[in-house]
């Protein structure tokens, strides 16, 4: 069995690789933390979906309450405690819910409003703006 060996040709002077290797860690050294920049800011794109579909689903359950219970005592306590019930994973303390009514000619609407302060969590995004106001509305007729 042969076996052959090969010897790097190395320039003068030069005894191992390490230029390169630290030419790599260097590289990787200034792209990783645009990389996690990047990476944070579309998780926070995605909470920020989700916050505002989650306030939008609680004002229309809140309304869809307070139609059905209309003409009774509790019938705007109950939709606000049923929208902040429905408002599964958003911070008790940022969101606010407001039942009221509105009356259009001969017809009663029940009107919701929601708001909720959507703070991210990307480094970048909580230096230009700590936090991000969201509103939702919610109008249906009372039968």
């Amino acid at each position: 069995m042969i076996v052959y060996t090969f010897r790097e040709a190395r320039a003068p002077g030069r005894t191992s690789h390490t230029g390169r290797t630290s030419q790599a860690m260097l590289e990787f050294a200034l792209a990783i933390p645009i990389l996690l920049l990047l990476i944070m800011g579309i998780m926070d794109g995605g909470r920020w979906v989700i916050a505002e579909t989650t306030l939008v689903n609680a004002t229309r359950e809140a309304a869809r309450f307070a139609v059905v219970r209309y003409p009774n005592v509790d019938w705007n306590t109950g939709g606000a405690s049923a929208g902040r019930n429905a408002a599964v994973g958003l911070a008790a303390q940022d969101l606010g819910i407001a039942v009221s009514t509105e009356i259009s000619g001969q017809d009663s609407y029940v009107v919701v409003h929601g708001q909720y302060t959507f703070r991210p969590i990307t480094p970048g995004l909580t230096w230009l703006t700590a936090q991000i106001p969201m509103n939702a509305q919610t109008r249906m007729l009372v039968q």
